[in-house]
């Protein structure tokens, strides 16, 4: 079972390839329901490297709202 962090970066990457929403709705609610148990860390140094960041900071700036 890969982990929710994995999950988020995965779904994230699937959307800027393919452009459907639902990956990113997907990688929105794991975050939601995991928020307070996610390495953030990880998953900003990972979207970093793979040019996700700003869907990555979507997500923080609609979780913390």
């Amino acid at each position: 079972m890969p982990a929710p962090e994995d999950v988020i970066i995965t779904k994230l990457a699937s959307h800027l390839l393919s452009d459907v929403d639902k990956h990113y709705f997907d990688a929105r609610g794991v975050a939601a329901v995991q928020w307070g148990r996610l390495d953030l860390e990880y998953i900003a140094r990972w979207c970093e490297a793979k040019a996700l960041s700003d869907l990555w900071r979507r997500i923080e700036n609609e979780s913390n709202a």
